[in-house]
């Protein structure tokens, strides 16, 4: 998954609606942001969480050099 500051990138599936698909990350509903990343309010299941960081890795930044 990848971030930036002017907008939110991601694998998961497209939200149902089609106008918050072409706004940046920060001018989505926290709706559409929780669709769009594919989880909700109460977060993500134990084996979901397992299957992501199998799939993405850890959430961390490189350390510097």
């Amino acid at each position: 998954m990848t971030y930036s500051t002017s907008s939110v990138k991601t694998n998961a599936r497209p939200s149902s609606s089609a106008a918050a698909e072409n706004k940046n990350g920060y001018q989505i509903s926290s709706n559409d942001g929780m669709q769009r990343l594919e989880t909700s309010e109460n977060g993500l299941t134990r084996q979901e969480a397992s299957e992501r960081l199998k799939k993405y890795g850890p959430n961390a930044l490189p350390e510097k050099q």
